[in-house]
Order: C-alpha cells, then structure tokens, then sequence
C-alpha cells in the first residue's frame, strides 16, 4: 500500500474512527514508514487554542482584581502592625495616675479591705522598737535599701494579724526611712507603710493600699494615718484612740489612665 493511500487514511485513524482492519493496515505500514509516522503522530497531538480577545480581557481583570487584593492585604496587615507598635507604647509608657479623697463609707462599701486592723496599728506602735528592724536600720547605709530575710517577714505578718500559710508575702524590708510589708492574700495586693520621716524611732505615719491582684490599672484604695500613733500615751482616756484616728485618718483612690485620655477629659 502507497504512502499516499496511508496519508488519506491517517485522519481517520487519529480522529478514532478507522475501522480495526484499516488501523492495523496504518500502523504496519507507519512502523516502517518514517514520514507517514511522523505525520501521524503530528495528528495525534491535542491542538493548542489560542484565546480569544474576551478571555484576554476576562484574564486580565482577574489579574488586576488579584493585584487589588494583595494591595488590600498588605495596607491592613501593616495597619494591625501599626496598631500594635503604637498600643504597646502607649501601654508602657503613657499611664498617668490620679488620685482621689474618698469617704470612709465609700471604702466600706468598695473595698472594706482597706480599714486599718487592730493589729496593723498595734504594729506600727512596736515596729521601729523590734530588734530585727532596729539591727537593719544601724545596717543600713543613708537612703539605700534592704530586703528581710523570711522568719522576720513571717513575724511581721503575724504581728499584722496575717496567716503566714495564707498570706504570702512579696516583700518585707527597708526603703528610705519606712518599713515595707507585701503580701497578696485572696486575689488582692497589700502594701503597709511604716515611716519614721522624722528618725524618732517611731512609727510618724502609717499608710495601707490595697488593690486587685489581676486588675491592673483599675482604681486601687488607700488609707492612712498620719502622726496619730506619737500622739496617743499610755493612760490616756480610751476614746483617745478613736479621737486621734478619725482626726487623722485620710482615704484616697487611686487609678491609672492614658494621658491623651487625661488631655481630653480635662478638655
């Protein structure tokens, strides 16, 4: 069979619609045939389309949609950025704190924490006398400070009337010419203040600040009394305490705000 009866057979052949006798003629003769195979095989390949104008232009805005996308993408991701710089430096370095006179009602009814126990007053009536903090103080070079080591910390929240067990305490020690005592107890900060501002050797004013362990920032309460423990004696009438402590006695909240927050609410 001539090559030009296999060529006008080949269509038929790569179309799939040559009947078996016809196919087995075509490839007996293309396994010998160089050009006839070649043109077969160059039939079997699938054609390459050429798109059309409209599936340019569909193509071409899908791209730019994509393009506009990515744009979008990118401005909010450097926008999250942006935010999270500019509230982290907000969040260390623009607190400024306020303070408040409160009354003794309110207190009460916020955060009874705050009243002065019987036990914290008797403290500052013996504190600056302990032999411990006597030792610390004659230790201690002028306007440094000094951590106590645990057993006088558990002695100073005993006298406090505090459960060592319950109460851990953060700090204890020397700062200036006041004794500090830290502890946390039940979800909430403490912080007794002990001064000596005059260096008598006794307590001059006493200062307690509480607030919520895990809220920070909020409004914290303080209390303080200030020169009442010199003044009261031994002897004196009983009422004296009382007198002297609701004379002295100051209340004061406290919390903490952004200073453009500040600038806008004084504005």
């Amino acid at each position: 069979m001539t090559c030009d009866v296999i060529r006008d057979l080949l269509p038929l052949c790569a179309d799939d619609v040559a009947s078996e006798e016809t196919r087995s003629l075509v490839k007996a003769h293309i396994r010998t045939c160089a050009d006839c195979r070649a043109l077969y095989e160059s039939m079997c390949k699938p054609l390459e389309s050429t798109p059309t104008e409209k599936e340019m232009d569909y193509m071409a805005a899908v791209k730019k949609e994509n393009r506009r996308f990515l744009r979008k993408l990118y401005g909010i991701v450097l926008l999250i950025v942006v935010i999270l710089f500019v509230g982290r430096a907000l969040r260390y370095n623009s607190w400024v704190y306020s303070s408040e006179p409160v009354d003794r009602t309110t207190v009460e009814r916020k955060l009874p924490q705050t009243l002065l126990t019987e036990d914290e007053k008797a403290l500052a009536k013996e504190i600056f006398s302990l032999p411990q903090v006597q030792q610390a103080f004659a230790e201690l070079p002028d306007s440094q400070t000094c951590d106590f080591d645990a057993d006088l910390r558990n002695e100073l929240l005993l006298r406090a009337g505090k459960d060592p067990v319950q109460a851990e305490a953060l700090f204890s020690g020397i700062i200036g010419r006041t004794v500090w005592l830290q502890y946390k107890e039940d979800g909430y900060l403490y912080i007794l203040e002990y001064m000596d501002i005059d260096q008598s050797g006794y307590t001059d004013s006493l200062r307690k600040t509480v607030a919520r362990e895990k809220k920070k920032h909020r409004a914290v309460y303080a209390a303080e009394i200030n020169a009442a423990m010199i003044d009261i004696t031994s002897g004196e009438d009983a009422d004296t305490d009382a007198l002297h402590e609701d004379y002295y006695t100051t209340y004061t909240r406290t919390w903490g705000q952004r200073e453009w927050l500040a600038f806008l609410k004084n504005n």
